[in-house]
């Protein structure tokens, strides 16, 4: 099984559902993706647990701080400081670098460098916290509820008017992910 946010039983019992595969619905084949993508954007982070590698740029102004985006951090592999004119080093943990909330620190401040960390970040799929869940499963019901009509900001028949908000995470789904959110995205 692949990471979801929200499973297709739980879609199923809250859209009363009658067939037994996702693929029988079509719409809900793009928004399940589709929202867990902007749910990702939104909060800064990428939720998977998977070993990645990341290269980030510290400008010439300097840095100590290196922003990932696969969090929580469960496993630092290896943290490169590539220099420009192509040397490097390999920095050891808990005296050059440790792991935060949302990155790395380095001991010692670099400007001019690119840093690279192999690394294992984001959540298992049993450890994804209930407010994302609900909030994927929220924002997921919503669109595809309103999939006949997506995009139209109102919808009018016979028997009246119905004004949508705008295409987006619902106020909500924001709430529910607000803790979530990347703390370099916040500015803190």
């Amino acid at each position: 099984m692949a990471f979801e946010l929200c499973t297709f039983a739980e879609l199923k019992k809250v859209l009363d559902l009658e067939e037994s595969s996702l693929i029988n619905y079509p719409p809900l084949v793009v928004l399940k993706p589709a929202v867990e993508a902007a749910i990702e954007s939104y909060i800064g982070r990428e939720l998977e647990s998977i070993e990645r590698t990341e290269s980030v740029y510290l400008s010439p102004i300097g840095s100590r701080m290196v922003k990932l985006k696969g969090l929580p951090i469960t496993d630092i592999t290896s943290v490169t400081v590539t220099y420009y004119d192509g040397s490097s080093d390999v920095l050891t943990a808990g005296t050059e670098y440790r792991a935060t909330p949302f990155g790395i620190r380095l001991a010692s401040k670099y400007s001019d460098v690119d840093v690279t960390v192999v690394y294992t970040g984001g959540f298992a799929d049993d450890a994804v916290p209930d407010a994302i869940q609900r909030a994927a499963l929220l924002q997921t019901v919503y669109e595809y509820e309103k999939s006949p009509n997506l995009g139209a900001q109102s919808v009018e028949t016979e028997g009246g008017r119905i004004d949508y908000p705008e295409i987006g995470l619902l106020k909500h789904v924001k709430e529910l992910l607000h803790e979530f959110v990347h703390p370099m995205k916040l500015g803190i």
